[in-house]
Formats: C-alpha cells, structure tokens, sequence
C-alpha cells in the first residue's frame, strides 16, 4: 500500500517528477559517457602494451658503414664489448639477439637468387684453335714539298708503309663444358682468353709468347676467372681473364688454368679432384643459395616490426621447433605453401660475408628439414631469406658480415630512458636506434585523453554526489511533515521509508534506464571524435623528420566504445546512490522530530522581534538562519573561482610552455642516400646545399667532401718517422682497379668548413680537439675573399697554403705521431680539366690538431677550401711551389686534391624549431626528396627532429584537449549555476507563499529572497576569486568566468522567483500536499 502510494505521489506532482527525471537522466548519461570512456581507454592502453612492440636497433658505425660487400672486421670485438656492457638484468629489457646469419641452401631451389655476387666470374673447360691476330692498316704515301738543286719548291710521293697482321695476347677459343658461369655459356659457344701476363702488352705490335707459357692451340684447359666484353677484334666476345677466386678474404684456389691435354690430342674426364672443379661446385652452391637468418623473435625482427614484411600465409613459429618463414616469391619457387617441408644446407664462416660462406672443401655446417609455418609477402630486397629459429649446434654470429650487431627487445614506454642509461656505457662508435611503430606518441595521446576524460568524470562524479544529496533533500526532506503525519497515524517507520524509496524509485528507474541507451550513443559520438584526434595525431607534419623513417601505426583499431556492461553498473551505481540519498535524508527527518518539538516549545514563550529593514533585512537574517541552505551558494562559488581559475591557469601554463619549448629547442638535417644511411659521397646537385644556406631560419650550414685515402706514414724534423709504407704498386688493369677498389674502401679526408657539424658528430654536443699551438677550428672555415671560377668552382690563380688536418687521437696513439707532424697519405684526384679520369697521387699534411673520434673509422678533417684549387698535374712547373722532397719521393705539400664537384655532403641546424615547419615547407618547395620518396631534386634531406615532434606533439595534443574539452566543462558548470539556483530557490516556494499570504506584495516577496541569492552569490565568488588569486591560481579568464558563475547563478533565481511569484496565491496554496 504505501508502495503504492509513494509511486502515486510521484505521478501526480508531473512538473518536478518530469524535472528530476531530466536531470538524474542527464546525470546518468554524463557520468556512463565519462566513467565509461575512461575505462575503454584504460583497455586501449592495456592493448596497445601488449600489441605494440619496441626494438632498439644496435649499429657499429665503423668504417665503411653501412655498407653491406664488406667484412666488418672488428665487429666481433665491438659485439663482445656490447654484450660485456649490456645489463640483462634491467627490467626494460625484454631480451637481446644478436644477429645471426648464414648461407642457406635447398636443392630444389633453380633461380640464381643470388646471382650478382658472381655475375662475372667463370669455371669453364675450354679448347684453344688458334691465337688471335690483327690486321693494322698501312700508311698510304704522302705528297710533300721538296726543294731541288736549283732551289726550286717540288713535290715528291712518299714511299707509305704496307698493311701486315699482327699477333695480338688473345686466343681463340671454343667451350667444352661449364662448371659455372655468370651468364650462361653454351658448349662450343666461340669466347676469346686474355694469355697475356704482367704489365699491358702493347696492341699494335706482335705479341710474342714466353716460352714457359702452358697456352697451346689444339689444348683442353681447365680454367677459372672472370670474363668481359671484347669488341676488338670486331663482333663482340665473350673475353675470359684466368684469375684465382679471392674476395672478401675467401681464397679457394690459386691456380687459374689447368692444361687437361691427353697425350693423343683429347680431353680428358674431369674427376672432381682439381681446385678449379671444387671452385666451379662452390660456385653452383653460392649462386643458387639463400640467406638464413636465425631468430627465436621472428615478429619482432625489423622489417616485420616495421611492416617491410607481412604474413600472407600461416602464422610465426615458435622458438626451438624446426619451422620457418619463406617469401611469397620463394614459395612460388619452389612450388611450397604452409605445412610443406624445405631441406635446408647451412654455412657459416668466420669473417666472411654471407655469400662466400660456403667451400667446397668443407661443405655444411648443418643439415635439417623445416616445416613451413608462414609465407611473408614478396619483397624484391627480402625474397631469398629464410628465417629459422636459433640452433645451439651453430654458432651463427662469428661471420660479421653486418654492421647491425643485433636487437635489443624494450618493454613499451621505457625505450627512451633505457637507451639513454645504456649508451652511457657504450662507446661513440655503437648507435641504438628505437622502433617503437608510434607507441610513444600514440600512449602519450591516451594517456592524455585519459587524463582529461577522468577530469571530467571527476567534475561530473562530484556534481553528481552533490546532485543526488539535492535530490534526496528536496524529495524527501522537504516532505518530512508528510512522513510525520504518517507517523502520527500509526505507520511504521519502514512504511515511510517504503513510501519515500518508492516515490524517489519511479522518478530514478526510468532516468538511469535512458541514461544508460543514452551514454552508449553519446560514447559511440566521442569515440569518433577521440579516434579523428588520434588519426591527426599520427598525420602531423613529418616532411624529411627522422620520425617518418619508421612505421606508425595508430591505436584506432583498439579503440572500443563502453561496454553496455560497464554502462549498466555506472546507471546502476546512479541508482543505488539517488535511494540510499532518499533514504539516509528520510531516516534523518524522522530521527530529528522530538529534537525540533522540544526547541519549539521553549521558543513559543519568547518574543518576537519586529523586522525593520524590509526584504534587505529579511534577507540577512534568512541567510544567517539558513544554515546549509545558505551554504550551497557560497560554495559554489568557491568551488567554481577555484575550477575556473585551475582549469584556464593550466591552459595559460601550458601554452607558454609549449611557445617556450619550440623557441628553446633545436634540430639538425642533413642531406644523405635514398636509404637515410650515408652522409657523404653524395652527388649534391648544383646549388642543392647553396640554397639550403639561404632559407630563413637554417644556420651552421655545414659543408663536407671526402676523398678515401691510405696510411703511408708519417715525417718530424724532415725523416721518415714511422708507418706502414707506401703499398706495392699494382702491374696492369685488374691489379689496378682493385688497388683502387681497396683504397675507395679505407677511411675518408674529410674536407668541411665546421667540425662540430661534421655528421660522425651530431650526436655530441661538443668535440673534444688538442690543438697545435695557435691554431683553433677556424682553420676550417672557408676563406670568403677567394675568388672562385663561377664556370669550374675553383680556385686557379692563388697559390694554395700550406696543407693542415685533425687527426683522431686513437690515430696518434697508435703510430706515435705528435702535433706538428706531417703525415703522409695516398688518395685520389682529379688530375685533369673536364675528365672524370682519377689518379692516384701522395700528399702530406701537417697535423695542426687532434680529436677525440666516434667511430672507429680514422677520419681526417682538412680545411674546405683545399679542394677548390685545382692543379694541372700535367703542368711540370706546378711542382715547383706546391711540393716538397721527402725521403718518401716527391709529395704534394700544397693542395694537390681535386673533386669534381664542390661538395658531397652537408649538415645545417635548425636554432629554433619555431622555424621548423617553414623550413620544411622551404625544403619541400625546393624540391628536395625524402628518404622513399623522390621528389624533382633527386638529393635526400632527414632532419633529426623525432625526439622534439615526440614532445612537442604531446605538449601540443594536451593543450589542444584542453582547449577543447575545458569549454564544455565550464558550459556545464555554468548551466549547473543556472540550474542549481533555480532548483533552489524553486523548493522555497511555501515560504515564497507564506509571506504573501501575511499581506506582503510581489515586489517585496520577491526582493527578500533575490537579495539573499545576491548575497550569497556574491561572498563564494568574492571569497573564490580572492583564495585564486592568494594562491596565486588567478587568471583573467578564470576570474571573468568565476563573475559570470554568479550572474547565472543570480539568473537563475530570478527565474525561479518569476515563476512562482507570478501565479496567484490561492494556486500556490493548491499545490500544498
């Protein structure tokens, strides 16, 4: 019955039932959007740790770096140095994996997936017809003057030369057999053999072979080298150079050619026993192989991280099974899909690089079968890998073929200050570069919108709790005389109790219903907005940033709208709370009953005081005797100057932080290949680094050219003091081109105007340099007065100065050589005007100062502009001022060096990343390219500003929700003014109606409770803005909006005041229960 009764009463009073439903609905909706949200994004981030993967890349920057047909010799050294420093006890770190590789060989395998390793080289049976010869043509005679006895001017033919052939050191030759070759010789195909030995031999004389010579017309040879195109002798032959197999530190066989001659003219059988035979099977294998990399992390590898490489097929192995990943190409080779088997041939070898790992002579390492577990998609730089897992019967690290030392696996959000722990311990020579696909930037943009979504789930929990004590109170407390009557009558306490639940029920139960529908649309609309912020987060401006060089990936594909679940227990919990508000102010108003009687009865004997004054004076004192009533407005007050104040202070704060961080901060560019791996040696097209120079905002232009040069040794006090010693010199074309192929491959002169902006030290903050005595780094600097040929870039009329350099102290030690010394370098030039012929020459250079390197490789800096001036060697009279006798021969003192072009590299600076993304548009209108992407200026520009973007756009992203999402809070504080004013004063309407039941006008009624709302309204902002400003939280803005708090405030009780003052007096009593 009094169930009943309770939703009664609710049904009948529709206007405020109608009001409250609105309300707690629009409380409910808030607080599921808000409470909701902040738990979808905690999820979001629980799945992006475990999704997201971190790697650190650890790189030796040694010399020749980063190249990969080389041996990096002391990488085995630099790894045993890493992992003695590596600390594998750091709870960053997840795991480390060295690198692992081998050559990998199948049977089954037909393409050569590996065939420009020995696209030029040969292991053929061949039989020589006869020795080449060549028809030079004679010289017709010549009609010339000559004077006759009497002086008188004759002409006379000459008697000219005949035509005649001569022998020329090639033979002809004819192909038996092939063991192997490059490009596919067919028997009997006509090929053409160099015989000749030594030095070149003179073409347009007979040739005559030495008689010890084993080349025989009519012989079957045995013969190894590497072949060429000939057009000498007219249609284009294949030319055979006989030459023993050595690279890369690999020697298989000494001997080039075999004569296999029978007695009686035939050939004999090949058997398999000569060296060239065990050449040609090892090349069978080498071309026809793959590249084996082990890993027990196949997901975590680079290029899968980085999605070079995805899974079209099957899924990752697991460690220690016997499965693999193979490409789609090589899949399609051999004719596999997942769950087929590969036979699998293993070989490593120490120092050697992949390719040249297998010998004949020593075979495998290790044989086995694989599962196919998953198919990578093609991808032309990948197609012949295999990954299989680490075995324990191979040591697969000692070949050092690669200057990536391996993998450091970092939990998600700790990269940056592990690395930085870390590369304290390391030598300069050892980089880790973290691939993290975007986790830091994209965590920090959650985080981000987590911290501002619990804001406002903290703002709107607060309002709730104080929304749910007002509802209670006006329900059920301000009803209190209706649960006394039922007392009185005889109910029970609990029938009151079941009354006023019921009554607040009906009200409730709909209201969190429609909250919970609502806050699931609301959320779905958020979520689309958090995920179009997180897809601007990850489009931001990245021209030439070194952030672009790795894949981004975004958190979108874990965002998830609340669950109605979650939904259902916030409506839920809304509930319970608006009861247990109901019931806890239902207990009070019935315990509080004999309390009030007995204060009553001692005050009816009192007397009463007149009220002078009139609605001024009845305010004070109704503000006065109104205890928590009274208070609720000066604390709104309070609590909004202080929101405001917070809230708008953060945004200023935050602001200025970020204007500061960009005008403080600075980055570096650099120009490099199209992989954004070297640094020099680059072809800079005409005007390229000029007009980088000139873009507002980019300094310390750094200009750099190299040249490669050998160690000779050095001079003091004009004697050879010590060093190697100038090389043998090579004897004809082959031994030529590699005596240069080595020298190209050494460490490089370094000609540059700046050495702090050299690239081996943009990662350091200074350079450590000794000096000789008056010297200092202004040596470098280019001289402006020179006067440069605008046609040729040099510098041709001034006498060069004397040649300086820095060398590496590491350098100094090694040798002995002091300040002041003069070192002795062969290197390469240009020798001649409008030729892109090179020569070989030696310089000297005096040491004038050394620095402390990063690298191992022995760089050394010279001054810009001595390439600039170009000398004819051709002109004799030049060594007459530029050279200088040394024990060594005669060596250039003074210039000497000439590049072709004026620079083959460059490195500026960005001061103030204010200018960032100007300079970036500058660079992009330019037309300069980005690493991957060719643009018109086929020069590649990256510029080292991923740690700044990270901040920066963190920074930037937090104010920006800020900026938005605090305009919402304070229009929701502001309304709650409205709203909270006018509910308040609405529950006032039977004193409203008392004092004009007693004869007192509207004006009157209405002034002696707006000045009260004045009053009150006034002291919380007065008393806010003032602890604000004390605390020194004041802001314009806070305290404009903590002013405009209390005119909705005041608004709001005029409404309210309005509405019920404008109804008629009996209509007011109607509506008493």
């Amino acid at each position: 019955m009094f169930a009943r009764h309770g939703i009664q009463n609710a049904l009948r009073t529709r206007r405020r039932s109608v009001a409250f439903l609105l309300l707690m609905t629009l409380l409910v909706t808030l607080l599921g959007t808000s409470l909701g949200l902040s738990f979808a994004l905690q999820e979001t981030l629980r799945q992006c740790r475990e999704n997201y993967s971190t790697i650190g890349l650890v790189e030796y920057l040694g010399q020749g770096y980063p190249s990969t047909a080389r041996v990096v010799e002391d990488a085995g050294e630099v790894l045993a140095e890493f992992e003695s420093r590596l600390d594998r006890s750091d709870p960053a770190l997840v795991d480390w994996e060295p690198t692992r590789m081998a050559l990998g060989y199948t049977p089954a395998l037909e393409s050569l997936t590996d065939y420009s390793v020995l696209e030029n080289r040969f292991a053929l049976v061949i039989r020589l017809t006869e020795q080449a010869t060549r028809r030079i043509k004679g010289q017709d005679p010549d009609f010339y003057p000559l004077l006759d006895p009497d002086g008188q001017l004759v002409w006379q033919w000459g008697t000219g030369t005949p035509d005649r052939e001569v022998k020329l050191p090639y033979y002809y030759a004819n192909v038996v057999e092939t063991l192997f070759s490059g490009e596919r010789l067919a028997a009997n195909q006509p090929v053409l053999l160099d015989v000749q030995e030594g030095s070149s031999a003179d073409l347009s004389q007979d040739y005559h072979m030495p008689s010890d010579t084993i080349w025989k017309a009519g012989h079957y040879y045995l013969v190894q080298g590497i072949y060429t195109e000939n057009t000498l002798l007219g249609p284009s032959y294949k030319q055979l150079c006989p030459e023993p197999y050595q690279a890369n530190g690999v020697s298989l066989s000494q001997v080039s050619a075999i004569d296999i001659t029978r007695p009686d003219g035939t050939c004999a059988q090949l058997d398999g026993s000569t060296d060239i035979e065990a050449v040609g099977r090892t090349f069978q294998v080498t071309s026809h192989s793959l590249t084996a990399q082990a890993t027990d992390r196949p997901a975590d590898l680079l290029p899968f991280q980085q999605d070079e490489l995805t899974l079209v097929q099957g899924d990752y192995y697991a460690a220690g099974s016997k499965s693999c990943l193979i490409s789609q190409t090589l899949a399609d080779d051999l004719g596999l899909d997942v769950g087929g088997s590969l036979p699998l041939s293993l070989a490593v070898r120490e120092d050697t690089l992949v390719p040249y790992s297998y010998w004949n002579s020593q075979g495998f390492d290790a044989q086995d079968t694989y599962t196919v577990s998953g198919i990578f998609s093609a991808n032309e730089e990948y197609d012949s890998m295999v990954y299989i897992p680490v075995r324990d019967d191979v040591d697969m690290t000692v070949n050092h073929c690669s200057y990536t030392l391996g993998q450091l696996q970092i939990r998600n959000g700790q990269a940056q200050a592990y690395v930085e722990r870390l590369q304290q311990q390391l030598p300069g020579s050892i980089q880790i570069t973290v691939y993290d696909q975007g986790y830091t930037a994209v965590s920090q943009s959650l985080e981000d919108m987590l911290r501002m979504v619990q804001i406002i789930a903290g703002v709107c929990l607060a309002v709730g709790l104080g929304f749910l004590v007002l509802f209670g109170y006006l329900l059920v407390y301000r009803q209190r005389g209706v649960g006394r009557t039922m007392i009185r009558v005889g109910a029970a306490r609990r029938n009151v109790h079941t009354y006023f639940l019921f009554c607040a029920g009906t009200v409730a139960l709909p209201a969190a219903v429609l909250g919970w529908i609502l806050s699931r649309c609301v959320g779905l609309g958020v979520l689309k907005l958090l995920e179009l912020m997180l897809e601007n987060s990850a489009s931001a401006e990245l021209y030439f940033s070194n952030t672009a060089l790795a894949m981004q990936r975004t958190a979108t594909e874990y965002l998830a709208a609340p669950g109605w679940g979650i939904l259902a227990l916030i409506a839920l919990a809304t509930l319970v709370l608006a009861l247990v508000s109901c019931l806890v102010f239902s207990v009070v108003s019935l315990e509080r009953r004999h309390k009030r009687r007995r204060t009553r009865r001692t005050a009816q004997g009192a007397r009463s005081r007149s009220l002078k004054g009139g609605a001024l004076t009845y305010a004070r004192l109704s503000a006065r005797r109104g205890g928590f009533r009274s208070l609720v407005p000066v604390l709104a007050g309070i609590c909004a100057a202080v929101l405001f104040c917070q809230l708008t202070g953060t945004v200023t704060r935050y602001d200025h932080q970020l204007m500061k961080l960009r005008s403080d901060s600075s980055v570096q560019g650099f120009l490099t290949d199209i992989r954004g791996q070297s640094t020099s040696g680059l072809a800079l097209g005409d005007g390229v680094v000029e007009g980088i120079s000139q873009i507002p905002g980019v300094a310390d232009v750094t200009y750099l050219t190299t040249a490669p040069y050998y160690f000779n040794g050095f001079y003091r006090d004009g004697k050879f003091a010590g060093g190697p010693g100038q090389r043998e010199q090579p004897i004809g074309s082959f031994a030529a081109e590699r005596y240069e192929d080595e020298l190209r491959s050494g460490p490089k002169l370094v000609f540059t105007n700046s050495l702090k902006g050299a690239p081996e030290f943009l990662s350091r903050t200074s350079v450590e340099v000794e000096w000789l005595e008056g010297y200092d780094e202004s040596f470098l600097a280019a001289d402006p007065t020179l006067e440069i040929d605008p046609n040729t870039g040099h510098i041709v009329k001034d006498k060069p100065p004397e040649n300086r350099c820095l060398i590496p102290t590491d350098m100094m030690d090694e040798y002995g050589i002091r300040l002041g010394d003069w070192i002795w370098l062969e290197t390469i030039t240009y020798p001649y005007t409008n030729s892109n012929d090179t020569q070989i020459i030696q310089v000297a250079f005096r040491v004038v100062g050394a620095f402390v390197q990063t690298g191992r490789a022995n760089n050394i800096y010279a001054n810009l502009d001595m390439p600039k001036y170009f000398l004819d060697l051709s002109m004799a009279s030049v060594y007459e001022w530029s050279t200088q006798d040394l024990p060594g021969g005669t060596i250039l003192t003074r210039g000497g060096i000439c590049m072709r072009q004026a620079y083959s590299g460059a490195t500026f600076s960005i001061p103030s990343c204010t200018d960032l993304t100007s300079v970036k548009q500058a660079l992009h209108d330019m037309g300069l390219s980005e690493v991957g992407r060719i643009s018109s200026i086929r020069n590649f520009v990256i510029i080292n500003d991923a740690a700044y973007l990270t901040t920066e756009r963190a920074a930037a992203q937090r104010l920006w929700y800020m900026q938005h999402l605090f305009p919402v809070v304070y229009a929701i504080a502001l309304g709650l003014a409205y709203l909270l004013a006018f509910l308040q004063v609405q529950s006032r309407r039977r004193e409203l109606r008392t004092m004009r039941s007693v004869g007192a006008d509207r004006k009157t009624a209405y002034w002696s409770l707006y000045w009260e709302q004045l009053m009150l309204a006034a002291l919380g902002a007065v008393l806010g803005a003032g602890l604000c400003l004390a605390l020194g939280w004041g802001s314009r803005l806070g305290l404009g909006l903590t002013a405009a708090f209390a005119v909705l405030w005041l608004l709001g009780a005029h409404g309210a005041l309005c509405r019920a003052n404008s109804r008629h007096i009996l209509k007011n009593r109607r509506e008493v229960e």
